[in-house]
């Protein structure tokens, strides 16, 4: 993430360093298992703000408790704010 949003982030969110605890408490990947509905996880390849690695740990976490995930990565996308490019539509 450029290092405007990033600032933004860390003023409204938290810096991730000094914050660790808070951030973990907000995380939802220890309450991945009170999911029980059907799950769909979008992931764009190029997204800034949230890294590949943080959606496969919860696809990873709902499905290891049983429930259906459908898990999409769109290879030509960026943070999600709609399927912009022509192929992912």
């Amino acid at each position: 993430t450029d290092q405007i949003i990033r600032a933004v982030f860390v003023d409204e969110f938290g810096d991730v360093d000094r914050d660790a605890d808070l951030l973990a408490a907000w995380s939802p990947l220890p309450d991945a298992g009170k999911i029980v509905a059907a799950l769909f996880v979008y992931q764009g390849a190029n997204d800034p703000r949230v890294r590949r690695s943080e959606s496969d740990a919860i696809v990873k976490a709902v499905r290891a408790n049983g429930r259906p995930v459908e898990y999409m990565i769109a290879p030509d996308e960026g943070h999600f704010t709609g399927f912009e490019q022509r192929p992912t539509a």
